[in-house]
């Protein structure tokens, strides 16, 4: 495995911390499950935990249904299907394109070298598309270059985001040519990448004719403090965790840039790379949406829509140099989410629409619960925050108890899988859920605003004040409203008044 020589990327933290976050919790855990059993009883208060089992009731089947499905992928199918694809033969060519914003000089020279390394050990024709903003980039890479004989194509962006710079490069690919048989690796500018990775990756794409891409596990080095770190490592779980899940499949609910490698044919077409740069999809209230963000699930939704096999790979690791763009980790992951929550429910409606039968009835029943979860999420907290201001608080130690047994199973059992597990897991991973949902909720009635995390590229709003700012602010309002008022009519800590 590629080691990384920089001590202020971190994937891991020390055993002290994680003994301390694991006292915390089960500290709270007994103190709250003592003020719990000690309270003085009655039928009211019995039925709350009943009532807080009964609202997690379906997510958890659902998680339930994942483990079984991702278990199985990544022990039992994934191996048969990588067993067949032994002794396929090598591609004639790989294309590279390497989109990144400003990376440091010692992170191009790790990236670079380390594909350079890797392609001229797979033995193909190979040409590369650096999409870089500095010219010094070019010093930089080509000393990465040294003793490759790889053709590299450099290309300075224009300041209009990466979905530009991303067409420009497949349109020069286009204009050069390619081998009926070549394949695209789309990867980011911070992606370091493992050994053998085309060995390992290149035979899938060969082997099935109707898998149109595959991605492969991320894991995060990260540039920040303790906290940040290991959000990180508990978001790249559970993405391994889910990912393995839906490709059992043989699809995916996302092509990540971090890594993703493609039948070249499929995106190298003008009529791709025109919608990869010029993305929209239709919104009732403000009309046309452009896609500035998300280039991700436009290569997605462009295999998705034509019907071809998505497939995830488990044992490929691809090493992810994360600098969180805010120092504070609630800043950071706050706009991180907002970002790509976006990008998934911008995504979301239009792949919905092709139906159960055009994506398969798992996917899309994944596709649906995106949308259900939002709320699902939310009702656990209104739920308690209601019982506690009319019933009694002693439900908000209930909850707490629930929240960190029940989060602590679904991390361990991600765990079992990932071999990755810190207490703060348990914390971040409601914290991503709840927080993560009331984001949701306020992106969902804003789609059309959209902004990069580091390059100072926007949306523009519209014009009109009631359809840009205030619209968009009563429809979040009525419904968190709505959704505290059903909970509280549907346990009766609310009743409708009586007609009669």
């Amino acid at each position: 495995m590629t080691q990384v020589n920089s001590s202020t990327y971190q994937g891991s933290s020390s055993n002290n911390g994680a003994l301390f976050w694991f006292a915390v919790l089960a500290i709270i855990t007994i103190i709250c499950a003592l003020l719990v059993v000690n309270y003085p009883s009655d039928t009211e208060e019995q039925a709350l935990w009943l009532t807080i089992g009964i609202i997690g009731l379906w997510r958890y089947t659902w998680k339930s249904i994942h483990a079984i499905r991702a278990i199985y992928y990544q022990n039992i199918r994934y191996p048969k299907l990588k067993a067949l694809t032994l002794g396929t033969r090598k591609i004639s060519e790989i294309l590279v394109i390497v989109p990144s914003f400003r990376s440091k000089p010692s992170i191009n020279y790790m990236v670079y070298k380390k594909l350079f390394e890797e392609l001229t050990k797979y033995g193909a024709i190979s040409r590369v598309a650096a999409c870089i903003t500095d010219p010094n980039d070019v010093d930089v890479i080509e000393k990465a270059r040294a003793g490759h004989d790889i053709r590299i194509d450099y290309l300075p962006q224009n300041g209009k985001g990466k979905r530009v710079a991303m067409s420009e490069a497949l349109r020069l690919f286009y204009r050069q040519g390619y081998a009926e048989d070549a394949q695209l690796v789309l990867m980011d500018g911070d992606s370091l990448l493992c050994d053998d990775v085309f060995e390992q990756c290149s035979p899938f794409l060969v082997k099935y004719r109707d898998l149109g891409a595959i991605t492969t596990h991320n894991r995060a080095l990260v540039n920040g403090s303790g906290i940040v770190t290991q959000w990180y490592r508990q978001r790249m779980s559970q993405r391994h965790f889910y990912m393995n899940s839906v490709s059992l499949s043989h699809q995916l609910m996302v092509l990540t840039g971090r890594f993703s490698m493609f039948k070249a044919s499929i995106l190298i077409n003008p009529e791709f790379i025109h919608r990869l740069e010029h993305d929209t999809i239709e919104h009732w209230r403000t009309g046309k949406v452009k896609m500035l963000t998300g280039d991700d699930k436009s290569t997605w939704f462009e295999l998705l829509s034509n019907k071809w096999k998505m497939l995830y790979l488990p044992d490929v690791i691809i090493n992810c140099l994360e600098d969180p763009p805010q120092d504070n980790f609630f800043t950071s992951s706050i706009n991180l989410m907002r970002r790509w929550y976006g990008n998934m429910l911008r995504n979301n409606g239009r792949a919905l629409k092709l139906g159960p039968k055009h994506c398969g009835f798992f996917l899309w029943l994944c596709l649906l619960d995106q949308r259900i979860s939002i709320w699902t999420a939310l009702t656990g907290p209104i739920f308690v925050l209601l019982v506690a201001a009319s019933v009694s608080p002693i439900v908000i130690a209930a909850y707490f108890v629930w929240v960190i047994i029940g989060r602590s199973i679904n991390c361990l059992i991600v765990a079992s899988m990932t071999k990755q597990f810190h207490p703060l897991f348990v914390v971040l991973l409601w914290y991503e859920q709840v927080v993560g949902s009331f984001l949701k909720v306020i992106v969902m009635f804003r789609l059309d605003r959209q902004k990069w995390t580091r390059q100072s590229i926007e949306t523009s709003h519209s014009e009109n004040a009631f359809v840009s700012r205030i619209m968009p602010r009563m429809l979040t309002t009525a419904s968190l409203v709505l959704l505290a008022l059903g909970l509280a009519l549907l346990h009766g800590i609310l009743q409708l008044p009586s007609v009669f």
